[in-house]
């Protein structure tokens, strides 16, 4: 996986619950900001999966949202017992993409002004099953929020120091795929009197950032059983983005 940026609260996805979903069907800011944290995910799932160029797929991210989102009310007909809400957008995007594919191809056997229409780029979308990069987004971002929070916590709190080293202990070796350092060289580095001491701390951040985590997810997780799930299905994102 690249490097995680540390996106405002704002900016990831998702972090909402169904009730957003409801409010949304009105339009207004609560669509707007439904929309600012679904829609990377889904460019991000056109881009890298589908192998489309930014440009084809941000139109088709505009004709979607205009169309489906807002022309037919798309939202109405989300329901929170027939599975995730990112599960039940990207169908509805893959759908919408495979009609602006089978119109492209229409117009490219009979354009109106003689001109190949541009979205006959997409005309594979739609066609496969796999939302790797579309779910890798939502781990993603989701653990960027998580490690924002975790590290305002720990500046508000004024322990930065936990931060740190949780941060070149853990977060930026996971990211880069290198050994850790040893505590011993993190004594000094950070202020600690003992090693022990800092495993204690690390200890300590750790489960601050656990804490982070699970209140990120619980924020469209409808119960703890729905919390457990997505946890795993970030686990399990994470680990298959790992082996790729």
């Amino acid at each position: 996986m690249h490097p995680m940026p540390a996106d405002s609260e704002s900016q990831s996805f998702p972090t909402t619950r169904w009730t957003l979903v409801g409010r949304a069907e009105g339009g207004g800011n609560d669509l707007a900001v439904l929309l600012k944290r679904y829609l990377p995910a889904l460019r991000a799932y056109l881009v890298l999966e589908r192998r489309l160029s930014a440009d084809v797929a941000d139109d088709l991210l505009q004709g979607f949202t205009a169309s489906r989102i807002l022309k037919q009310n798309l939202l109405s007909r989300a329901d929170a017992a027939r599975g995730k809400f990112r599960t039940f957008l990207l169908t509805a995007l893959r759908n919408y993409a495979a009609d602006e594919a089978r119109a492209a191809r229409a117009a490219k056997r009979h354009p109106a002004d003689g001109k190949l229409a541009s979205l006959d780029e997409a005309r594979e979308v739609g066609t496969s099953e796999s939302c790797d990069s579309f779910d890798i987004e939502w781990a993603r971002q989701t653990l960027a929020n998580a490690i924002e929070q975790t590290r305002n916590e720990c500046q508000t709190n004024g322990r930065p120091e936990l931060w740190e080293l949780l941060r070149v202990r853990v977060i930026e070796p996971a990211m880069n795929g290198e050994p850790p350092p040893a505590y011993e060289q993190l004594v000094a580095r950070f202020g600690f009197a003992t090693p022990v001491q800092a495993s204690n701390a690390l200890i300590t951040a750790k489960r601050m950032f656990a804490r982070a985590l699970r209140a990120t997810i619980g924020r469209y997780a409808d119960n703890a059983a729905e919390i457990e799930r997505e946890l795993n299905d970030l686990r399990a994102i994470l680990a298959q983005s790992k082996g790729t």
